[in-house]
């Protein structure tokens, strides 16, 4: 079992592999054990292979652009500042 409230206030940047099938769930897990709706996410589908697909926003409208995009697993899900440095880092599509 997760434990949301602890997870939300010890860790600056959360990783969570696999977790598509339940992205709006840790959404309002998330939300609801005090991050800001606010708070960047990036959603990056097929990592490190020709088919990446990244898709940003806040905990408030990433859904939805998921969505729209149409992204399936496998995903990574990052959240946290880290991932306003994308741009900075983006290594792998250089």
């Amino acid at each position: 079992m997760v434990r949301w409230k602890e997870l939300a206030k010890a860790a600056d940047t959360i990783v969570i592999l696999m977790g598509m099938s339940q992205l709006e769930q840790i959404l309002y897990k998330l939300i609801d054990a005090g991050l800001r709706k606010e708070t960047k996410i990036a959603v990056i589908e097929n990592a490190t292979t020709k088919e990446q697909r990244i898709v940003k926003g806040n905990l408030n409208n990433i859904m939805n652009r998921v969505i729209k995009a149409k992204l399936k697993s496998p995903a990574v899900i990052i959240i946290g500042k880290v991932v306003s440095l994308q741009k900075k880092l983006d290594w792998f599509n250089k």
